[in-house]
């Protein structure tokens, strides 16, 4: 996963889902408990978030709130997916994934 590559870090999630899923419902992203503090001037937020809006359509950015919170489709996030059945899965220790 790292060799030849300019990666820093790798999260690994293995597991089944209880019931059928569609793959835009399966979402990753940061939520927070309190407002965000010391943030830019709103025009540069709005021209930020419009900017990532063009770049990842899926993309849910609402930082000026309460709970703020960015959330994304995981599939449009992640530079590796392996989707395998229980009897082909690696095991999540590998160096390969």
């Amino acid at each position: 996963y790292f060799r030849g590559r300019n990666r820093r870090f790798q999260a690994v999630v293995q597991g089944k889902f209880k019931k059928g899923l569609l793959v835009s419902d399966v979402i990753t992203g940061h939520e927070f408990d309190r407002p965000l503090k010391r943030l830019p001037r709103s025009w540069i937020m709005n021209a930020g978030t419009s900017l990532i809006r063009r770049l990842s359509p899926g993309v849910q950015i609402n930082l000026i709130q309460d709970r703020p919170q960015a959330m994304s489709i995981l599939a449009a996030t992640a530079q590796a997916v392996n989707v395998s059945t229980s009897e082909t899965e690696p095991a999540i220790t590998d160096n390969i994934i």
